[in-house]
């Protein structure tokens, strides 16, 4: 398992320090973060550590992990501070205020659509 070391912070709040996480990481196919599927087993990790620019964005792809019924690969994107802070700006979001219960489904929608950190492509592997 890689180890997760370093110092990140951003304006305004102190230095975090990350230290190793021991926990063991598994994949299923079509699950999440929280449990298993009964009676899957964990995917086999294959490391990639692959990196490109795509789509106006860097990409990272870690690994995939070979399943019972197919492959599950991790992507990471990169995104830029000024992006997250336009986005806080335009919704009015902060610490004290990350409630979307007074916005309607619309602005939900639209919401989602302009987040930075929301993915809206569809990957396929042949």
């Amino acid at each position: 398992m890689d180890k997760v070391v370093g110092d990140f912070s951003y304006e305004g709040v102190a230095a975090i320090p990350i230290g190793e996480d021991t926990r063991e990481w598994k994949v299923y196919f079509d699950n999440n973060f929280w449990g298993q599927p009964k009676g899957a087993r964990a995917g086999t990790e294959i490391r990639l550590d692959r990196e490109f620019d795509w789509a106006g964005y860097h990409w990272v792809i870690p690994a995939v992990y070979a399943c019972e019924k197919g492959l599950v690969m991790e992507f990471c994107r990169r995104v830029e501070v000024e992006d997250i802070r336009d986005f806080m700006k335009k919704w009015n979001l902060s610490a004290e205020n990350d409630s979307c219960t007074h916005i309607s489904q619309e602005q939900r929608m639209q919401l989602d659509l302009d987040n930075p950190f929301c993915l809206h492509f569809n990957p396929r592997l042949s």
